[in-house]
């Protein structure tokens, strides 16, 4: 029989245990770091054993190919220079088998997103990436409007002139966590297009496992469970054609940070959505604090979260649909409850009312409106916005839909950005109907 005051509902503490000062598990020397409180490691089997654990990820995945061409999302943040570093060791080191890469670095200016323009200058990044001899693009949000892109021959730098635009698109979203999952996507589709543009067959993105493990618990929070897999596994390949690698997503923020400091490497700080708020402005931010703090007393929290959110997966649609924002896979299964069929089922009973809505097939009745031409509480149902919240439904997934959501009106947000929806809207429904002509 159960008891309140029984001992076994007391957690036990977890000891701490002081490896400061101790031995290199690997040799003799001083240790300087401890990794997950209780592996002591000296500078120089430090950096041997994070090079190690960088080319085995790479290694064991068997996706990388000789003379495959990468796009390297750079940020100037400290991840992004560390994984930048051990590309150009891996590139150079003559003990061991050298990889044989074409790279390509992509810096995307954020600033216009902000009110405040603290984001890192192209000096800056010019000044962190001249070391590295790897050919080096410039762009911005406003990229993500454009319909070709046309690089300068002699600087390699596009000036997009649609900054205005990405500033009064942000500006139409209440929340900063539908700022900052739509400041993902977007920089996703602009990863893409550069990445098409310039023939590269990887993305490499330098998250490392404590973002893979917080977004873990905030993509599923925020509807987007389906795609887990995508966005938190070693790999996405949402796109044949091009694949995006996560190289850190066994190395922690604690190892990159030591192998920085270990090797002089210099980063920048990046601002974005909320990031002097407190840890409840977004959910974003209050999953992070929870993984942290979690880690803080069970060093094997992020691992932990990570490798199971990887390992999640749901089966693939029929009509295999991709998303026309964030290019992800729509789960489409018609004889299986969804939450979006949940939530397109409670608009139907709402917009119809119980009487004109038929239970046994889950659907409004034959001839029944959708919604009320009379009453001033559905005026938002109009006649213009029912054809584009229809197409809406049928070229987004459901994480997309609930950032739309958040929008104070569909119909306010920027022209171009509705026009790229629509579009690739069509680009999809023709693909589709191509694939079942040839099926």
């Amino acid at each position: 029989m159960c008891s309140r005051n029984s001992s076994s509902d007391i957690v036990p503490e977890v000891q701490q245990l002081n490896l400061i000062g101790h031995d290199c598990r690997k040799c003799n020397v001083k240790a300087r770091v401890v990794l997950q409180t209780k592996f002591p490691y000296c500078r120089e089997c430090f950096l041997e054993y994070f090079k190690h654990k960088f080319r085995s990820t790479l290694g064991k995945s068997k996706i990388m190919k000789h003379g495959d061409k990468i796009l390297v999302c750079f940020s100037g943040s400290a991840s992004s220079v560390c994984l930048i570093d051990l590309i150009r060791d891996s590139m150079n080191d003559a003990n061991k088998k050298k990889m044989s890469f074409t790279i390509n670095v992509l810096y995307i200016d954020e600033c216009a997103a902000f009110i405040t323009n603290n984001q890192p200058n192209v000096t800056e990044i010019k000044d962190i990436l001249a070391p590295y001899n790897f050919k080096v693009f410039y762009s911005d949000l406003g990229t993500f409007f454009a319909k070709d892109l046309d690089f300068e021959t002699h600087s390699h730098y596009k000036n997009v002139n649609n900054i205005d635009l990405i500033g009064e698109l942000f500006s139409k979203f209440r929340s900063l966590t539908s700022k900052i999952d739509l400041l993902v996507k977007i920089r996703k589709n602009i990863l893409y297009k550069f990445a098409e543009k310039l023939g590269c067959q990887k993305i490499f993105s330098a998250e490392t496992s404590d973002h893979l493990a917080a977004n873990t618990i905030s993509n599923i929070v925020l509807g987007k469970g389906g795609q887990l897999s995508q966005d938190i596994g070693f790999s996405d390949n949402s796109l044949n054609e091009l694949i995006l690698v996560r190289p850190l997503q066994d190395c922690s923020k604690k190892e990159v940070s030591y192998y920085n400091i270990f090797n002089g490497l210099k980063s920048l700080s990046t601002t974005t959505f909320g990031s002097l708020a407190d840890k409840y402005s977004s959910i974003q931010k209050l999953t992070e604090s929870f993984i942290n703090e979690l880690q803080s007393s069970f060093p094997s929290t992020v691992l932990t979260v990570r490798g199971t959110g990887s390992k999640l997966s749901s089966a693939n649609s029929d009509q295999n649909l991709e998303c026309c924002l964030c290019q992800g896979k729509m789960d489409e299964r018609k004889y299986s409850l969804t939450a979006q069929q949940a939530s397109h089922i409670s608009k139907m009973v709402s917009n119809t009312g119980p009487d004109e809505f038929n239970s046994t097939v889950l659907s409004p009745v034959q001839n029944s409106i959708t919604s009320c031409k009379s009453c001033s509480c559905l005026q938002r149902f109009s006649e213009e916005e029912e054809p584009f919240d229809e197409l809406l439904n049928l070229s987004l997934c459901y994480g997309c839909r609930l950032v739309l959501k958040d929008c104070e009106s569909v119909q306010a947000l920027p022209k171009a950005f509705l026009a790229n929806l629509r579009e690739k809207t069509q680009l999809n429904n023709v693909h589709n109907e191509i694939k079942a002509f040839l099926n």
